[in-house]
């Protein structure tokens, strides 16, 4: 997906946020509230995640979220939206937290589903951008327990996530998670292959 059009892709998918809620820190409903120190993955594509480097498994605890999610191939489009947002500096300085990224795969069906028109005309729509981004994350981290425990989240935005586990595979919302239980420095990643909608 061409990045030129990531932001017009998430501001699209930010006018359906007609009742959100200012963006809201609060804790998430979570039980788990500490980062732990398990590296076990959960997901069917963890094959996805670079074998060495800053993006690495070994990586990516070194680094705040955004730094390490930039140096997965996989991530390319979600920094790039957190770059359009402006809010790299707000989620890298937060801890702890957990964030739902989703791949390139999920934006490039994203932008297909839309269309380019609607991706060109609401392309610089910067707070639709940041609304998409923090309902993506949420504050504490989330356990692959948590997932499977059916609790609902409540993302940043003030808005909730649903988590559940369908066999052997957890979701949030309608997405599923490909590789999850990813730590940074400051967060709890899942991967995962939809782009969330409010």
């Amino acid at each position: 997906m061409r990045p030129t059009y990531l932001g017009a892709t998430l501001a699209v998918v930010g006018l359906t946020l007609a009742a959100a809620t200012a963006c809201s820190s609060s804790p998430s409903s979570s039980s788990a509230s500490h980062p732990t120190s398990t590296t076990a993955t959960v997901g069917s594509d963890c094959s996805s995640v670079p074998k060495s480097g800053t993006g690495s498994l070994s990586g990516m605890p070194t680094k705040p979220v955004v730094t390490a999610a930039s140096n997965n191939p996989q991530l390319t489009d979600i920094t790039h939206a957190v770059d359009l947002a402006d809010v790299q500096a707000k989620i890298d300085a937060a801890k702890p937290i957990t964030v739902f990224a989703p791949n390139n795969d999920a934006f490039t069906s994203l932008e297909k589903e839309l269309g380019s028109a609607n991706v060109q005309k609401l392309e610089s729509n910067t707070t639709n951008i940041r609304d998409v981004v923090e309902y993506h994350i949420v504050s504490g981290t989330v356990t692959p327990s948590d997932l499977a425990s059916g609790k609902a989240l409540t993302s940043w935005l003030g808005q909730p996530l649903h988590p559940s586990k369908v066999g052997s595979t957890y979701k949030i919302n309608d997405a599923d998670v490909v590789c999850g239980n990813l730590k940074t420095a400051n967060a709890t990643v899942y991967v995962i292959n939809s782009v969330l909608e409010p």
